[in-house]
Parts: structure tokens; C-alpha cells; sequence
């Protein structure tokens, strides 16, 4: 998906996953405050928690069909030009 955006944003070098932190990474005051940012690499939906969605108690199988349909339909107007 990165090489994709960086193809489409005509990026001379690509995306990364990955990324340095500082002294100031997750600090109030200083961009993304959640702990999230400390992984220094950007994180699949699988590894950041999501109370909301937890709360209502969606069963795994009716989340990947759902997510299966989603990834199904970008790809599918992902052919389309405008």
C-alpha cells in the first residue's frame, strides 16, 4: 500500500514503514501523544486495540468478511482513472 501512495504522490524515494522516534515521541505537546507512536514502525489494525469496536462485540469471522469486502472494493476502483 505504501509503494502504491508513493507511486501515486510521485515520491523520488518510498514510503517506509518504519520511522525514527525521539525524546519527544508520544509527549503531549509534541504530535502523537498515544503509545502507539513508540513502535517506531507503523502498526496493523490487529496491533492497536480498538475499545469501540470491542464494546460492541463484532465476531472475528463477520469482521474479516467485512474487511475482505472493503480490500475487495478498493482494489476494484483502484482500476479506475479519472
Amino acid at each position: 500500500m505504501l509503494g502504491g501512495l508513493s507511486r501515486w504522490l510521485g515520491l523520488a524515494r518510498p514510503l517506509a514503514s518504519t520511522y525514527r522516534t525521539f525524546a519527544s515521541t508520544g509527549r503531549v505537546g509534541h504530535g502523537d501523544p498515544s503509545a502507539f507512536i513508540l513502535a517506531g514502525r507503523v502498526l496493523t489494525d490487529a496491533e492497536r486495540p480498538d475499545p469501540a469496536r470491542d464494546a460492541i462485540g463484532i465476531p472475528d469471522a463477520t469482521l474479516r468478511a467485512a474487511q475482505a469486502a472493503y480490500d475487495d472494493a478498493v482494489a476494484r476502483l483502484g482500476r479506475w482513472t479519472v
